[in-house]
């Protein structure tokens, strides 16, 4: 079995769409991905989607921005609910913190 466990999409700091991601592992002869954008699951459904027609099996999954004792950590966690609202909450801080800072 051949796999890639720590992906990005455009949806991060990516350059393939998720669907196209997908199929760039179909290519390479990966059988299964993890798609893990930084604080964002806005790709997964894409992804499965993608996976389901094109037979790669994919790990939902993404990279939580965190600190520890004041420094930035990246964690990455995988099959996790999107819709649990204390992780969405974060998350939706992260994010929202990271797009003030854009010019």
């Amino acid at each position: 079995m051949r796999a890639d466990l720590h992906t990005h999409s455009d949806r991060s700091d990516g350059t393939d769409s998720p669907a196209d991601l997908v199929a760039r592992a179909g290519r390479l002869g990966l059988d299964v991905l993890a798609l893990t954008d930084h604080d964002t699951t806005t790709g997964w459904d894409e992804a499965l989607a993608a996976g389901r027609r094109l037979g790669v099996g994919l790990v939902p999954g993404l990279e939580i921005s965190c600190r520890l004792r004041g420094c930035g950590v990246h964690l990455l966690a995988y099959l996790v609910d999107p819709g649990y609202a204390p992780l969405r909450t974060e998350l939706d801080l992260v994010l929202d913190g990271r797009n003030a800072m854009l010019p």
